[in-house]
């Protein structure tokens, strides 16, 4: 049986099942590579896991930053939004006694609950699909 490995075959010509790409990654920068096609020594190793890495990051590095900015966008909505309800809200309460007198309680009730606590409901009133 060639190529059977441990289990009765030549050990000298094993069946070596690897990707092109991956396996071109270490080839590229010199580094020794063991019959299997794995660098020998730890620190190779780590190098060519690190080179892999690195490589994929900077092709996906375009939907990172696009999707990085639409996350910031968004941000910088709510922020602005919440920022424009709350003052006119609190402006509001100031300078009526009737929206004071409505307002009051509904904010003792949200007021403890932390935002977190928040997004479960978030999720289910706005969700994204």
């Amino acid at each position: 049986m060639p190529g059977g490995g441990a289990r009765g075959g030549c050990l000298a010509d094993p069946v070596i099942h690897r990707d092109d790409a991956a396996a071109e990654a270490p080839e590229a920068v010199g580094l020794r590579l063991d019959r299997q096609g794995v660098p020998r020594r730890g620190a190779e190793r780590v190098r060519a896991e690190r080179q892999k890495l690195v490589a994929g990051e900077l092709d996906d590095w375009p939907k990172l930053g696009g999707s990085i900015l639409n996350s910031l966008k968004l941000l910088a909505v709510g922020y602005v939004v919440g920022s424009a309800f709350g003052f006119a809200l609190g402006v509001a309460i100031g300078s009526s006694r009737a929206v004071g007198y409505w307002a009051h309680p509904v904010l003792r009730f949200v007021g403890p609950l932390p935002a977190t606590a928040w997004l479960p409901l978030a999720f289910f009133i706005f969700p994204s699909s």
